[in-house]
């Protein structure tokens, strides 16, 4: 399963994604110093809002499409056209609610609507992401995800040189473009892969079926990663919020590596009929150690480097950083994990550890943070991302008939194995 052309793409797509990290990085120092610690903290609610309607609406359609696609087993015009439609659903549940709740919503109609077009511009965007990932198009993927963080990058460099207070509205308007030219691209150069005569349906109830349980992970997963947005937001407030998004900004840059790894996996697998366990299990291990050095170099200089890039009203986040960094180590491993429960088709794993630590999640930031304040969320990070770590190498451990040391300690033969299949020709 794993040869010369994985880590090709692995390559490609780390590439590309290093690229999208330096954008990204370098867009949200501008955009915190121009909108300031609360204006961040408002920008951070909208974004988080417009992926909230994503995760909630999209109904599990990019796990399902590049599972059956690659198998050909969907028809891709009733594909898009489902995308269409719960876009278009969740955008309507979504001013139907600020219409009724306007008086008490942190935007007024004009952002709102704003927010509404960048969830529907993502959810277009995610149909030809799946179709890419189906099809093994890494490089064509990685380019769309990479021209819409340039674009979004250069269009907020050209707004910050006119003007040195950024506006809301502005820079939300900028990220939909970007997302609209993005979009562009992959229909342009994607032509091939948009034949809707290929495939053939699959029994609608395992598309259903598979569909919901990865909507139901998502979300769960969503939730667990964001649920302290949204009780440091209540009990804390916006200001808060400001500040604690920028270590989150900093930690899931740091995660670039088990996220890029994991996403390339994930379009192997479900193009392999007889998946190689051992070797996945090593390159999640090895990603583990790597995410770990970097996350060790990170943490000795975090409150430097939040003070010089983004000014000294965040330096609050430094603290936070290095407290979210230790969680970092342990999502590294566990993000590979998941995808293996995906493209294995045993999301029901996923659920049972994701109910678990989302339930943990909400009792102690719910029960701490008020007290304790945004120390507390950083803390009860750890505390889930360990414990995700640990329940899934426990059903590993279950169902792979695997030692406690083969597990949870990173021996010799993962390290030769990664070796074996980066040398292999």
């Amino acid at each position: 399963m794993l040869d010369e052309n994985f880590i090709k793409s692995v390559i490609i797509m780390m590439g590309g994604r290093f690229i999208v990290v330096l954008f990204g990085f370098v867009s949200t120092i501008i955009i915190s110093r121009g909108l300031g610690v609360e204006g961040q903290g408002h920008y951070t609610i909208l974004i988080f809002t417009a992926n909230l309607l994503f995760v909630v609406f999209n109904m599990g359609l990019p796990s399902s499409g590049i599972y059956f696609i690659a198998k050909r087993q969907i028809n891709k015009r009733l594909y898009l056209i489902s995308y269409q439609a719960l876009s278009i659903f969740g955008a309507g549940i979504y001013l139907v609610y600020i219409s009724v709740y306007k008086d008490d919503y942190i935007a007024d109609i004009g952002i709102s609507v704003l927010v509404v077009l960048i969830f529907y511009s993502k959810m277009i965007f995610s149909y030809f992401q799946s179709v890419q990932l189906a099809h093994e198009k890494i490089s064509l993927y990685n380019s769309g995800i990479t021209l819409q963080a340039a674009t979004f990058f250069l269009f907020v460099m050209g707004l910050s040189t006119y003007t040195v207070e950024l506006h809301l509205g502005e820079v939300l308007a900028i990220f939909l473009l970007s997302l609209i030219l993005s979009i562009g691209f992959c229909l342009y150069k994607g032509k091939a892969d948009q034949n809707f005569k290929s495939g053939e349906n699959s029994s609608l109830s395992k598309i259903i079926n598979y569909g919901l349980n990865a909507h139901f992970n998502n979300v769960i997963a969503f939730l667990i990663y964001r649920i302290d947005l949204m009780i440091i937001t209540y009990y804390l407030g916006v200001k808060a919020v400001g500040i604690y998004s920028i270590s989150i900004v900093i930690v899931e840059n740091i995660l670039l590596i088990a996220t890029t790894t994991g996403s390339t996996l994930l379009s192997r697998m479900v193009n392999t009929k007889n998946i190689d366990v051992e070797a996945v299990y090593s390159i999640a291990k090895v990603v583990m150690v790597i995410t770990f050095i970097g996350c060790l170099f990170f943490w000795f200089l975090s409150k430097e480097i939040v003070q010089l890039l983004f000014g000294e009203e965040y330096k609050d986040a430094g603290s936070l950083l290095q407290i979210l960094l230790i969680g970092a180590v342990f999502s590294s491993h566990a993000k590979i994990i998941a995808n293996y429960f995906s493209a294995s088709n045993q999301l029901h794993f996923n659920s049972i550890v994701s109910i678990i630590i989302l339930i943990i999640n909400i009792t102690l930031n719910v029960f701490l943070v008020p007290v304790y304040g945004l120390t507390a969320a950083a803390f009860v990070n750890i505390i889930v991302c360990t414990i995700n770590y640990t329940l899934k190498n426990l059903i590993i451990m279950r169902t792979e008939s695997r030692t406690l040391s083969e597990c949870f300690l990173v021996r010799s033969k993962d390290i030769r194995e990664v070796l074996s299949f980066i040398g292999r020709k």
